[in-house]
């Protein structure tokens, strides 16, 4: 081999490693975008895991939240059902046809019905009562007043802006022939 022909030769291989070194420099590169996306899909993945996970918690505190609704609920109920058992046998007790004839002198009320009648008629609050009593019973005007006296005394109560008697304030106004005008 002559001399031009190695200078060929090595022009040759010079190009081909030139055209290799810029084909590993590109290869390079997509290397380095390939890893630039796959670090950001890693990323990516973690904050979708994280924000899965954050779901998944606030379903179990949810879930946890209606079971304790649900059980709160149903304790209700019962507490409800019981009530509505008592408040019927307290019906029953004082205001049944059968009963009532019991209650036909003052000697037969509870002690603590006689004590809060003597204490409307101390303090001059017999009218207020029937006043407060007729309100609810007929509906109208209503001194607001007059209804903190009787919620005081135990006698009337309020849920929202509906007031009531008390079971003792509705056995003096259903007795109220009896306990107020013969006491």
């Amino acid at each position: 081999m002559d001399t031009e022909e190695q200078r060929k030769h090595v022009r040759n291989f010079s190009k081909t490693i030139d055209e290799q070194t810029e084909q590993i420099k590109q290869k390079d590169e997509i290397l380095l975008k390939q890893n630039e996306t796959i670090t950001e899909t890693i990323d990516n993945l973690g904050n979708t895991k994280n924000k899965l996970a954050a779901t998944e918690n606030k379903l179990n505190e949810n879930y946890k939240e209606i079971s304790t609704l649900k059980n709160t609920t149903a304790q209700l109920e019962k507490e409800h059902d019981y009530k509505s058992k008592k408040l019927d046998l307290y019906n029953k007790l004082f205001f049944d046809t059968e009963n009532r004839r019991f209650y036909s002198t003052i000697d037969n009320f509870p002690l603590e019905v006689i004590t809060k009648v003597n204490k409307l008629k101390e303090d001059n609050l017999i009218m207020e009562f029937l006043g407060i009593a007729k309100f609810i019973e007929n509906g109208g005007m209503i001194g607001t007043e007059s209804l903190d006296k009787m919620k005081q005394l135990g006698l009337a109560f309020e849920v929202g802006a509906r007031p009531d008697l008390t079971p003792i304030g509705n056995i003096i106004y259903h007795y109220r022939n009896i306990l107020i005008r013969n006491n």
